[in-house]
């Protein structure tokens, strides 16, 4: 697996289904099939017409998987909740995945009059909340006047700027090793809808690694699925039974499964070809399986990660991962003490916040800087002097383009990170 992040420093709108009422929502994560998309259009911008190379990568044996957003993860569905939130029920969460380890589930967890609900796989950030979006509007123009139409008021959901995505891309060596080689080339990916004004982003290559697979010796492997899958039986239709597909599969121990169909989410829109994908029947992501193997059944079950689950898996679809413990949730932590560089004290760090607030700096402006603050001096960021000419920094007035390049040109990058990653806590 080649493992990649992918900063943004625009807004992203990754639809999901059809829009509703004029409203568009998005998904709260960086999908595979976004990824894979992206990158395909940014390969043909930068190195011409798809060549055997380009078909090697998206057309062979590479599957995309999802990128989340530093915090956040997918709810498995095993995972009971209390509706009203962490604040009213204790412990507020429970992994029937793993009835020996966690938290003990408080009485009358099972009773459906109680304060408990399912999980239904959604993307969660730290605690549990839901990852934030944001309303962004906008007016057809009208063909003859070239003023707002009336009546015709667009609306869609956008994640904040300044996001790392993590994740992997899975397949042979080579293949990986030549998709490596060509991402520095890519200077952004546009990603998502509305690309003209949203969705602009850096892609990095981290490294190469070992997918985890399951433990042969264990006498429980819990799997769970990190975005939909779609299944078909022997006839090619659409299946949600995943017991009878781990059957085919030689897995022959005992199966406990927790399964949701869905089919909003698993069309979409492939920017290189500019053509839509279909919308198909399929397991939800957070889809968990827990099963007891039999002697034989490591192998299988170590395939399943490795190579992933039904249908267009290229695409980001049917990726596997194995459970270590009971479901919780993701959390950010500031960064420690004993990270900071030698002589930057607190206070310091705190003047820095100070210099940012005093140039009021916000708004799309102060996600900018946040974004520049994470990537300038990397191999794919620009140097400190080009970041001011870009597009964010043309309406900063002159005291604030001071304050920025002096935090950008004269603060090491450990420093610029924690300053970002305090700005960004800041903007919630």
């Amino acid at each position: 697996m080649l493992e990649i992040s992918v900063v943004t420093s625009q807004r992203l709108s990754l639809g999901r289904g059809s829009g509703k009422a004029f409203h568009t929502a998005t998904h709260r994560h960086l999908p595979g099939a976004v990824l894979r998309g992206a990158l395909a259009k940014a390969w043909i911008t930068h190195r011409g017409t798809p060549d055997a190379d380009f078909r090697r990568v998206f057309d062979g044996e590479l599957r995309f998987g999802p990128l989340f957003a530093d915090g956040s993860a997918v709810q498995p569905l095993s995972v009971r909740v209390c509706k009203y939130g962490p604040g009213h029920c204790a412990p507020w969460h429970h992994d029937a995945a793993f009835p020996a380890g966690g938290a003990v589930p408080p009485a009358g967890w099972d009773d459906a009059s109680g304060h408990w609900t399912r999980s239904r796989g959604d993307v969660v950030g730290p605690g549990g909340a839901a990852v934030p979006a944001t309303a962004v509007s906008s007016t057809a123009i009208d063909p003859e006047r070239h003023t707002a139409s009336d009546g015709q008021l667009f609306s869609r959901d956008s994640l904040a700027p300044g996001l790392t995505f993590t994740g992997a891309v899975a397949g042979g060596a080579a293949a990986l090793e030549l998709l490596a080689g060509v991402l520095p080339e890519l200077e952004r990916l546009e990603l998502g809808g509305r690309t003209s004004v949203l969705g602009s982003g850096r892609v990095t290559p981290t490294g190469l690694v070992a997918p985890a697979l399951p433990d042969p010796d264990a006498d429980l492997v819990v799997l769970r699925l990190a975005s939909p899958a779609f299944l078909v039986d022997a006839a090619g239709r659409p299946s949600l039974d995943l017991a009878s597909e781990l059957s085919g599969r030689s897995v022959r121990g005992e199966v406990r499964v927790w399964t949701r169909c869905l089919t909003d989410g698993t069309g979409g829109f492939h920017s290189a070809s500019r053509l839509p994908k279909p919308v198909e029947v399929g397991l939800a992501a957070g889809t968990t399986v827990a099963v007891r193997p039999h002697e034989g059944d490591a192998d299988a079950l170590a395939g399943l990660v490795a190579g992933g689950l039904g249908l267009r898996r290229p695409e980001g679809f049917g990726w596997v991962e194995v459970a270590t413990g009971p479901w919780q949730p993701a959390m950010v932590a500031p960064a420690p003490a004993a990270a900071r560089p030698a002589g930057q004290e607190p206070s310091e760090f705190g003047a820095l916040r100070d210099q940012v607030g005093d140039a009021r700096l916000a708004g799309e402006a102060r996600q900018w800087f946040i974004a520049r603050l994470r990537d300038v001096g990397t191999p794919l960021g620009p140097p400190p002097a080009e970041a001011l000419e870009q597009p964010g920094a043309l309406e900063l007035s002159w005291r604030q383009r001071e304050v920025v390049g002096a935090i950008l040109t004269d603060q090491d990058a450990a420093v610029r990170r924690q300053l970002a990653d305090a700005l960004q806590e800041d903007s919630r």
